[in-house]
């Protein structure tokens, strides 16, 4: 740390910082397998099970809980993807809106008097639609 290459930075005043803290020189000396696998996790950068947990053929109570919360999860994520083959369902959201989902990627949402205003203009919009069909784009 102490070359040439070295210019005054805001790194290097704090460079004696990190060198106090034995934040610049770690000792690894005798690195456990531990120490990689809770700082690096696995190659792709995300924390699995098995880059957290410890060496050993007995998983312990908590490492049982964590995979059945693990399946539980999994099982809720396929259950929501087969309901976007049904089509559109509507649903009231958080904040008390009306939210249309199945048409793209996230729902369409309105507060109800907004869309009584819409449907209330259901006929303008079908024919705003047929007399703009040249210019509009159809999925």
């Amino acid at each position: 740390m102490d070359d040439t290459v070295w210019v005054p930075t805001t790194f290097t005043k704090n460079r004696d910082r990190l060198s106090e803290g034995d934040v610049a020189r770690p000792d690894l000396s005798q690195p456990s397998q531990d120490f990689f696998s809770a700082r690096l996790g696995n190659a792709s950068g995300r924390v699995t099970l098995r880059s957290i947990a410890p060496k050993g053929d007995e998983m312990s109570e908590q490492d049982e809980d964590l995979k059945a919360e693990l399946e539980r999860l999994r099982a809720e994520n396929e259950a929501l993807k087969s309901q976007k083959k049904e089509g559109l369902r509507l649903q009231v959201s958080q904040k008390g809106a009306v939210s249309l989902y199945g048409i793209r990627r996230f729902p369409v949402t309105f507060y109800a008097d907004e869309w009584d205003l819409i449907l209330g203009q259901a006929e303008k919009i079908r024919a705003f639609i047929r007399e703009n069909d040249g210019q509009l784009k159809r999925k």
